[in-house]
């Protein structure tokens, strides 16, 4: 699972960490929970709604709460093919096969007080 942010998330990081430097433990600790398992209780981790339904929040600390987006990404597929003989003399029938992997990122948003959705 891959973590990217976008830069309004990023300037509001900054701007929280710069008022409480010791958020960045809290925040360390949650999102490395996060990666690990999605549905971890103490991220009190839930769906949004309104304008920002495509979003889910988790908890921090406090009423401090990071939004996200999920995104499935697929890959590109892989294609396996048989094997042929330098002579010719055999041939191991051509297969196909597509293999598709779903990679899941999360993109990080925001970061808010509950108050703020």
């Amino acid at each position: 699972m891959e973590i990217r942010t976008t830069l309004h998330f990023d300037k509001n990081l900054a701007k929280k960490l710069r008022k409480n430097p010791q958020l960045k433990n809290n925040i360390k600790k949650q999102v490395s929970l996060l990666k690990e398992n999605l549905h971890h209780p103490s991220l009190k981790l839930h769906k949004l709604s309104g304008k920002r339904a495509q979003e889910y929040s988790f908890w921090i600390e406090g009423n401090l709460r990071i939004t996200f987006i999920l995104i499935e990404a697929i890959s590109k597929p892989r294609l396996r093919l048989g094997f042929e003989s330098p002579s010719g003399a055999y041939s191991i029938p051509v297969q196909k096969v597509l293999k598709w992997a779903v990679d899941n990122v999360i993109l990080f948003t925001d970061v808010i007080t509950h108050d703020e959705y």
